[in-house]
Order: C-alpha cells, then sequence, then structure tokens
C-alpha cells in the first residue's frame, strides 16, 4: 500500500459561480515521478526495518500498535516552529516521509506514518481531524472495535530522546475497560 506524500498541503479549488459544489481542485506535486519513486524505496526501507520483527510474531495487535507507536515517536522530532507559522513548514513535514527519513513531522506526517506502518502488519488505521485544534490523529480498529490513538500528544515536547508517553495510546480502550499502558 503505497500513500501520497507527493501532493503538496496547499492546493486550490474553484467553484462555479452560484453553486456550492466544487468545480475544480489543483493540486501542486511536490516531486518528479522518479523522485517520488525513489522516496517510496527509502521511505518502505525504514518502514521495514521498523516492523521486521512484528510481522511474525505471536504478539496482539494492540501490543504491535504500541510498539509501532513508541517506535515512531522514539525516531521522529515534532516541528515545533509550527506554532510560529505552519506555512512555512516544509512540505515533508506532513508526510510518511517526512517521519520515516527527515525524523521531523507534525501531527499530519504521525497520523500518515502510523496509519502506513499498521497497515502493512494488518491492522486497520484512519485518520481524524479537528478543525477547531488544527490536529489530526489515528482510529486504530482492533477486533472489531475502534480506539483513538495521538502519536503528536504522546511525543513529549522538547523532543526527550527515548521517552514516550502513553497518555493518548488506545484511549478509548482505557477507559472502557480501564486498563492501563
Amino acid at each position: 500500500m503505497k500513500f501520497l506524500f507527493n501532493i503538496s498541503n496547499r492546493f486550490s479549488f474553484s467553484r462555479s459561480y452560484g453553486s456550492p459544489n466544487l468545480s475544480k481542485v489543483n493540486f501542486n506535486y511536490v516531486y518528479s515521478e522518479s523522485e517520488t519513486a525513489q522516496m517510496q524505496v527509502e521511505i518502505d526501507a525504514s518502514v521495514d526495518k521498523i516492523i521486521s520483527d512484528l510481522i511474525d510474531s505471536s504478539l496482539t495487535d494492540v501490543e504491535k500498535a504500541l510498539i509501532i507507536h513508541d517506535r515512531i515517536i522514539t525516531l521522529c522530532k515534532y516541528d515545533s516552529s509550527a506554532y510560529s507559522s505552519v506555512e512555512a513548514l516544509p512540505d515533508d513535514d506532513f508526510t510518511v516521509y517526512g517521519v520515516f527519513v527527515n525524523h521531523v513531522a507534525v501531527c499530519e506526517g504521525y497520523t500518515r506514518a502510523y496509519s502506513y506502518a499498521l497497515s502493512k502488519l494488518g491492522i486497520q488505521s484512519y485518520s481524524t481531524s479537528s478543525d477547531n485544534y488544527t490536529h489530526m490523529w489515528n482510529i486504530v480498529e482492533i477486533a472489531g472495535k475502534t480506539f483513538h490513538v495521538d502519536l503528536t500528544y504522546d511525543d513529549p515536547m522538547m523532543d526527550m530522546n527515548g521517552r514516550v508517553n502513553h497518555n493518548y495510546f488506545m484511549i478509548s480502550l482505557r477507559i472502557q475497560r480501564k486498563i492501563r499502558y
């Protein structure tokens, strides 16, 4: 499964006069086709390294999801310059490439990277967002139930090397079953 990381977050759209429906969306491609193919190879090499010991393991999906959660947070640093100007951030900060290759991202990058790694293990994950807080996080489906996971909020600010929080890991699971991680 490949994720689009070659489309800029900055796009434009237009509507026909008097219509509420979009008539045209213009996407800006950040990289050439050959650059995109090479970047996908780099992404997959990093992801494969992160999940290789989990593919044939006897761990539960929740345990795998926790390990991936911790490995991504340990690998990546949140780009705190987002607080001053989101427009000034590099496009890669919003992508799996930002997380797995550059090791710098914002919430959208963390969310997409987590979904991508989980998908390689057969674990379904979706992204959701809040317009009020300009934030994105994951909804993970395990055993027919959905749980919220927010890697961004679990990554200590001021990037404490090797430190990971679990306050926003499977938060729905913890509330429903009072399980502590």
